[in-house]
């Protein structure tokens, strides 16, 4: 694999495409290795993104849209492990921002990630849609809610469907002040927005909620 060190990539191109690279001790504010901006369609095959902080949120990777100017992200075969939100954002691996933003991870994993003060040890999806066809989530943890996955809306309705895929030994409230809810997946409606989960042939399980 090709390794790109402590590097924030913006990425504002209508297309990118990645395969077989490894992406270490990035930081930055929102997405700490890759930043996937607004009307861009990214393709990652087996990346590797490990050990990233983020002071906003999406630790590794941060992906925003709106309507005029949709996103999307598909992620194949990657590894998403050890990186680090510290910001109100939340996503110790993934922040997917906007109903716009649309993201489909599959046969991947999401382990060891930290989402510090906030909502999605791995990741937080606000208003967008997340897909996981044969995904593994293992030891995320975060302060707040979702321990592996944290679904909210405001603003537009947002969807989460997971096929086939594994949540196991996730933690939420970490710092167990009572501010977190849903150990393994937290999905928050609104009265005006819908927050929709579907689940299918997957196993939620061993999950902890301090």
């Amino acid at each position: 694999d090709h390794q790109l060190l402590a590097l924030e990539l913006v990425v504002e191109a209508f297309e990118l495409g990645v395969e077989d690279l490894m992406l270490v001790d990035g930081a930055g504010a929102g997405g700490g290795a890759l930043v996937v901006g607004e009307g861009t369609r990214a393709e990652l095959r087996r990346v590797r993104i490990l050990g990233s902080t983020a002071t906003v949120g999406g630790g590794a990777l941060w992906v925003a849209g709106t309507l005029a100017q949709p996103t999307s992200a598909l992620l194949v075969d990657c590894e998403i492990w050890g990186n680090t939100s510290s910001g109100a954002s939340g996503g110790g691996a993934l922040r997917i921002l906007g109903p716009g933003a649309s993201v489909s991870i599959r046969r991947s994993v999401l382990a060891a990630n930290t989402a510090e003060g906030s909502n999605g040890g791995a990741v937080a999806v606000q208003n967008g849609e997340l897909a996981l066809d044969r995904v593994t989530f293992s030891g995320n943890s975060a302060d707040g809610a979702g321990g592996a996955i944290h679904l909210t809306v405001n603003s537009a309705d947002a969807t989460l469907t997971m096929t086939d895929s594994t949540v196991a030994f996730n933690t939420a409230n970490l710092d167990a002040d009572g501010s977190g809810d849903g150990g393994g997946v937290s999905v928050v409606p609104s009265g005006a927005f819908t927050a929709t989960l579907v689940v299918r042939n997957s196993i939620v399980a061993a999950n902890l909620n301090n």
